[in-house]
């Protein structure tokens, strides 16, 4: 694994209670300051009836996702931040905000795949986090401070890759918390498995996810109460609308995160046209695009510092054919 020297790499083992206790003592600081700027949001967001929500959520997530409830009860010790804190920042479905991140595929003559992902945001710092688990399974995904892995790129020991995108859907409602969707899956040992558990439970919102396992790639498209699945036999992208014929009637995102996915999808499908070599150097260069800036690929937020404002906070890149080799680059990759 190559790491671009600014990117903090967090190492952990243990189980899911020792494992965020070690994640919370080395983020204590980073939670806090991005708890400052939260609270202003929730004081702006949470209404007697999200209040309930999340309460009712604290009640479900602790009976269906004992392991996931354990790793934010360690974070919160380890942290010495109130497990409800904790709990709120991992379950921001509820408030409903926009979100945007791309993920690149293309796929080489011999049936492997090169995967290029920008993690767009701007509120939190990303990390690495490599964790050994209780099973003996290894992962390493991008993180930010307070929150669940999963959520953004992810490999584990198996040769599974994951990358996930947020979706918004006009069916969301009750159901799971993305955070926590997305993290059962790390450990998983197929691309069935993975679909088969990300699935199961009704989501509070829409996410898409890109599955890969040497030369079968899936693209998995998910709203509140439906799914949909694609094994994909071409270069292949996904930004933050519905692509699958039968999701896009629920589509749902605000107008302005619409263009700005639209446009970025544009862009790489564009440059999939010009591609002449399957390789990195023509991954990294899809991911750099300033076209339509500022509804770029590569993401430069708001230049006044507005801090809620994209940006390309870091991206990740990889090869399907030799998984134990990962090239992350902190910031834009421009």
């Amino acid at each position: 694994m190559l790491f671009n020297e600014k990117f903090k790499l967090i190492e952990v083992k243990g189980n899911s209670f020792e494992i965020g206790e070690k994640i919370g003592k080395e983020t204590s600081e980073g939670i806090k300051k991005y708890l400052a700027f939260k609270r202003k949001v929730w004081h702006r967001k949470i209404t007697p009836e999200i209040e309930e929500s999340l309460n009712i959520s604290i009640k479900t997530i602790e009976e269906k996702f004992p392991e996931q409830f354990l790793f934010l009860q360690g974070v919160s010790k380890g942290s010495d931040i109130d497990f409800k804190d904790i709990f709120y920042l991992n379950a921001g479905d509820v408030f409903n905000l926009p979100e945007n991140c791309s993920t690149v595929c293309i796929q080489k003559d011999n049936g492997h795949w090169i995967i290029g992902h920008n993690e767009d945001w701007g509120e939190n710092e990303i990390f690495l986090l490599k964790t050994n688990h209780q099973d003996g399974t290894k992962t390493l995904s991008t993180c930010y401070n307070g929150f669940l892995p999963g959520v953004g790129f992810n490999i584990n020991s198996k040769g599974l890759i994951t990358a996930f995108t947020a979706t918004q859907a006009k069916d969301g409602g009750q159901g799971v918390q993305k955070k926590f969707n997305c993290n059962t899956i790390l450990l998983e040992e197929s691309p069935q498995k993975i679909i088969e558990k990300f699935t199961q439970e009704e989501r509070m919102r829409g996410h898409h996810l890109t599955i890969c396992r040497g030369k079968d790639l899936f693209s998995v498209e998910t709203s509140g109460k439906k799914c949909s699945v694609k094994n994909k036999k071409e270069s292949f992208a996904h930004t933050n609308h519905y692509k699958h014929e039968e999701m896009i009637r629920l589509e749902a995102q605000d107008e302005e995160t619409l263009k700005h996915s639209k446009l970025r999808l544009e862009t790489i499908e564009e440059e999939f046209k010009k591609i002449k070599n399957k390789d990195f150097n023509s991954l990294i260069k899809i991911l750099r695009s300033h076209k339509n800036f500022p509804y770029s690929v590569c993401c430069h937020g708001n230049e006044e510092g507005n801090i809620a404002q994209m940006q390309t906070v870091g991206t990740i890149l990889i090869d399907s054919e030799f998984p134990n080799k990962l090239y992350a680059i902190k910031g834009n990759p421009c």
